[in-house]
């Protein structure tokens, strides 16, 4: 290793010589993730934004030849049906990685018990049902702190994929609370500071997690534009569609990304391939609600673009060929 950044192995080298390294990985956040984002209560008898979502993922994917990171928050694998589809994925070859087990808001905020409680009861949600024990992990909305990188290091966690390197995390938040008209106190979207953090996998200082240091966890950060720390994932490439601009994020942020060697790690949730949601109380938020049609050729456009260039691993596949000797 040499400051701070893992050494390559000479697979991993050769992959990058022919094509830069790539990741699509997935929240997959229920309906009722979503009426918590807002303050409300899902009582809907089925979870249609989940079971129509996922199937359109893993056939998107087996299209195009992709073994995806899918975040599983525990209390998603408390239903059958759920549970079925995600058993599903395991055998098509996609990672299955630790979203906590009730999708709290607010994460870096928990006391420390509350935080381990989270990870711990996920953990053993996912090896009890899916027969399978997860080695790396996302706080919901990228609220993550040096404190829960220590939990999960010391949990044996090879990953935590949770940075989100953009100044205007509290901008952004800002903006999309005050025009939903929703008040909270997080850090969603990260603070300020992760601006300054590394576009790519590195080992986190315990005092400052933007920075390089020496745990030995590695932190994946989620990717955003070279030079000028946008983000455009799924998620903000969507809602700027439905503002008239089309893919036009998302092409930018592929084109930037393009003048540089560094890797890909891009974002997709549940709802950005599911039906629409009709619920008056949710359907404010941007992107959420356009027709499937449009959502399908957006995804589709987006994960043609990036199958091209990128030679798409798992996260935990690309995580351990960064970290071996």
């Amino acid at each position: 290793m040499q400051d701070g950044f893992p050494k390559l192995t000479t697979r991993a080298a050769t992959l990058m010589m022919n094509k830069k390294p790539g990741l699509i990985q997935i929240d997959l956040d229920g309906l009722w993730v979503i009426f918590q984002h807002f303050g409300f209560e899902d009582t809907s008898p089925e979870d249609l934004l989940y079971t129509s979502a996922l199937p359109a993922f893993l056939d998107l994917f087996d299209a195009y030849g992709i073994k995806a990171t899918l975040f599983v928050v525990g209390k998603d694998l408390l239903t059958a049906s759920k549970v079925k589809l995600l058993k599903k994925a395991v055998e098509k070859g996609h990672e299955i990685a630790n979203h906590t087990m009730n999708h709290a808001e607010g994460f870096s905020f928990l006391p420390l018990h509350k935080k381990k409680e989270e990870i711990e009861d996920a953990e053993k949600i996912i090896q009890d049902t899916l027969g399978v024990t997860p080695k790396g992990f996302r706080t919901p909305s990228n609220d993550v702190d040096s404190q829960t990188l220590k939990i999960l290091q010391d949990r044996g966690y090879v990953y935590d994929s949770s940075l989100l390197p953009t100044y205007y995390g509290p901008l952004l938040k800002k903006l999309k609370f005050s025009s939903l008209r929703i008040s909270r106190k997080d850090h969603y979207l990260g603070r300020s500071i992760y601006g300054l953090a590394p576009l790519r996998p590195y080992h986190p200082s315990s005092e400052a997690i933007w920075k390089k240091g020496k745990m030995e966890i590695l932190e994946i950060p989620i990717t955003t534009m070279p030079w000028l720390r946008l983000p455009f994932h799924t998620s903000f490439t969507l809602a700027t569609y439905q503002l008239g601009l089309r893919c036009g994020l998302f092409n930018l942020g592929y084109w930037l990304l393009s003048l540089t060697n560094l890797p890909l790690n891009f974002v997709f949730h549940t709802n950005e391939l599911s039906i629409p949601i009709s619920e008056e109380k949710i359907k404010r938020q941007l992107g959420l609600n356009l027709p499937l049609e449009t959502k399908q050729k957006i995804c589709g456009h987006i994960l043609g673009t990036i199958k091209k260039d990128f030679d798409i691993l798992t996260t935990l596949e690309y995580s351990r060929k960064c970290t071996s000797n």
